[in-house]
């Protein structure tokens, strides 16, 4: 009894020892599946990585490439277009230099062409002279066998009508060498007068009498009329302008022929608006602030000008003066750009004469002064800008 407990308890160890085995066996081979499974795994996720790695690498290398290759086409687009824009400079600049040689070749041309003519007038006078060189001869030989007369007498007749003959030969070819030096002096000045022309392209601007100002409503109509019209009249004798109010919706108008004081009436009309007073007090300071502002834009035009031209040491005053060109007009054109166009042109000329630029610019620049002084004044340069 006691050996078969003993071998059935035996066998029980064995038994569980054999199922233990199995058990740990089962869960190896398990956690080995398991094991590999994640191996696998890791290296199918490796893979994918990699693949997508590549994948990234080569789409950014041809990111890169077709960047630079777009960058690069770029760069050569830009090249070829500054070459062009370089061969047409140059093509401009040889056709220009080509006409240049042309034109001087024609001025050398007709300079051999004037020498020739003048050796053979040369030529001419010296056969004259020796045709009548030989009729003094034979009318003294002539004279004395005919009246008589001495050889010396005779000689002195020959001479007397030599003498007029010359004069009136004289008289003659002075007139034809004025005539010609005068078509020569209309050609050369027309020549002075286009050359400096070219050199000097300016604006055009024209200005007009009257100027607008936008209202921020209708509202501000009534109150720039004020009570029984007293703003309004208040205004025009402070300003010195025409103030019109109509029906056109949010907008007055400002008319004076002294376009300096239209610019000061608008200046004043903007401010009124911005401080919200409006009443003939607020008018007067208003106006003298804008009168003020405009002494200082005249004196800064008259400078901007004086430098643009290259000259200095003008009065203030008449800084002033040049600057209020700039709102005046005369036959629709603004007398400030047409002052500089003047002293340009006056340098220009001045410097194919030979003479002082700076004084001919001073003298362009200042020109018509003259006419800001009188506003009613219109008509010709030497009329109103003496």
């Amino acid at each position: 009894m006691n050996t078969l407990a003993i071998l059935v308890g035996v066998i029980c160890i064995l038994l569980g020892i054999g199922i233990g085995v199995l058990v740990r066996h089962i869960f190896v081979l398990k956690d080995l599946k398991q094991r590999e499974g994640k191996a696998d795994e890791i290296i199918t996720k490796a893979k994918n990585d990699a693949s997508d790695i590549k994948y990234n690498a080569r789409k950014e290398a041809k990111d890169i490439i077709r960047e630079e290759k777009q960058q690069a086409e770029l760069e050569i687009k830009n090249m070829k277009q500054e070459i062009s824009n370089q061969e047409k400079v140059l093509a401009k600049k040889e056709a220009t230099l080509d006409a240049k040689i042309e034109l001087q070749e024609k001025e050398l041309e007709k300079i051999k062409t004037k020498d020739a003519d003048i050796e053979k007038r040369k030529d001419l006078i010296d056969e004259e002279i020796h045709k009548y060189k030989r009729k003094q001869i034979e009318i003294s030989e002539k004279l004395s066998q005919v009246s008589g007369m001495s050889k010396e007498d005779a000689k002195n007749e020959l001479m007397k009508n030599m003498v007029e003959e010359a004069k009136v030969g004289f008289a003659k070819e002075l007139k034809r060498l004025e005539e010609e030096a005068n078509d020569q002096a209309e050609k050369k000045s027309k020549k002075i007068i286009s050359t400096a022309i070219e050199r000097y392209a300016g604006e055009y601007v024209a200005e007009k009498t009257i100027g607008s100002v936008d209202l921020p409503s209708d509202d501000v109509k009534g109150r720039l009329i004020g009570r029984e019209g007293r703003n309004i009249r208040a205004f025009e004798q402070i300003c010195g302008v025409d103030l019109i109010i109509d029906d056109t919706p949010e907008i007055v108008v400002v008319s004076s022929f002294n376009v300096v004081r239209k610019e000061i009436a608008i200046k004043t009309i903007k401010k009124l608006i911005a401080d919200g007073r409006i009443h003939p007090a607020k008018i007067e300071e208003l106006h003298e602030k804008a009168k003020s502002e405009m002494d200082k834009e005249l004196r800064e035009l008259g400078e901007k000008a004086q430098m643009e031209v290259g000259i200095h040491g003008i009065h203030p005053e008449v800084l002033k003066l040049i600057g209020a060109l700039n709102f005046r007009t005369s036959y629709t054109q603004n007398q400030y750009q047409h002052a500089l166009e003047t002293s340009f042109i006056c340098g220009a000329m001045a410097s194919e004469l030979g003479l002082n630029v700076k004084q001919a610019r001073r003298a362009g620049l200042l020109h018509d002064v003259g006419k800001v002084l009188d506003a009613s004044a219109e008509g010709s340069h030497a009329v109103v800008g003496a």
